[in-house]
């Protein structure tokens, strides 16, 4: 059946479907021709070689979703689009934008804002 399902001869012991990886499902049935651990199709939307278990797209927080589709590569809880560091699960925010996350700042000003007519700085709520 899964010979006829590939488009070989089940009649005929030469014509065989390929199977890439010998794990006994023809490549035309297996979701994973290699057996390298990513889909064909996860491998071919971020471009690695189905077909080549050397070949693999990367995949920074080792989820089983290679980056190029995963929308939080670091699995942290927040999306890439908003992760000021997106591959560093310890960190989301750069509230003062100075480069270092909330977590890792010891600048306390990120806090504060100055008031100008008063000429003090003003303690501001933590994000």
């Amino acid at each position: 059946m899964t010979e006829n399902q590939c488009g070989s001869d089940s009649l005929d012991a030469l014509d065989r479907s390929i199977d890439t990886d010998s794990d006994g499902i023809p490549d035309c049935l297996d979701p994973d021709d290699d057996n390298d651990g990513q889909s064909d199709l996860h491998e071919e939307a971020c471009g690695s070689d189905p077909i080549d278990a050397a070949s693999l797209s990367p995949d920074f927080d080792s989820d089983g979703i290679p980056d190029c589709l995963d929308p939080d590569d670091d699995n942290d809880g927040c999306l890439d689009l908003s992760d000021a560091f997106p591959l560093d699960a310890s960190e989301c925010l750069d509230t003062d934008q100075d480069g270092l996350g909330n977590n890792k700042d010891t600048d306390r000003q990120r806090w504060s804002i100055r008031c100008p007519r008063r000429r003090l700085w003003v303690r501001r709520a933590r994000l």
